[in-house]
């Protein structure tokens, strides 16, 4: 039982990486017709891609990007992350009239 389990992971493996050695395609039983245009426009787009991926790129995710935080004086490897500043109530009470379920009061 291991050796057959041990074959069918070697044979998995063999036939994930089956590439054929006639330049006829990339192994996938499709044709590469079109395929040399499409690389080279994908490779053009992947160029222009990266140099747009410089202008917004993030390195503190704190969703301003390096450029704006470099033109305002902001450091871009520190996240500027606002405060949050919050009032809870304290020292209060509710009142609810049970015969009446709608009514209820807060005493502050």
């Amino acid at each position: 039982m291991k050796a057959l389990l041990v074959l069918l992971i070697l044979l998995s493996f063999a036939s994930c990486s089956f590439k054929s050695d006639d330049g006829g395609g990339d192994g996938s039983g499709g044709s590469n017709e079109g395929e040399s245009n499409q690389r080279e426009t994908n490779e053009n787009e992947s160029n222009e891609n990266s140099a747009n991926d410089r202008r917004v790129i993030d390195l503190d995710s704190d969703l301003l990007k390096d450029r704006f935080e470099k033109e305002n004086g902001l450091d871009p490897f520190i996240a500027d992350i606002p405060i949050v500043k919050a009032k809870f109530l304290q020292n209060y009470s509710i009142k609810a009239v049970f015969e009446d379920e709608s009514t209820f009061e807060i005493d502050t």
